[in-house]
């Protein structure tokens, strides 16, 4: 599945007054989809497993922590229970 990130260009045009630098409020949880970090475009440099995980998930939940949030939820997809409008991209 491929996401063209133009859209976000596109909210911030229609809708500046609600992006900011810096967040309105210290959030006391983050939601990360893990399953988009398993698709990341071409990574130079990674070579092994660990690279991988440590640039993909570990810098990602680190980087929240260090901001104070206290609980960091990285998700993946079950397959069990993909909603069925998901299907078309998630098929086994």
């Amino acid at each position: 599945m491929t996401i063209d990130s133009s859209w976000i260009a596109c909210f911030k045009e229609e809708a500046p007054a609600a992006f900011r630098p810096t967040p309105p409020f210290a959030p006391t949880a983050v939601f990360c989809d893990g399953q988009i970090k398993l698709m990341p475009a071409a990574i130079e440099g990674v070579v092994s497993w660990e690279d991988y995980i440590q640039r993909q998930f570990a810098r990602l939940i680190q980087r929240y922590l260090s901001k104070g949030v206290s609980c960091v939820i990285l998700a993946f997809d079950d397959y069990n229970h993909v909603p069925a409008a998901k299907s078309m991209t998630q098929v086994l």
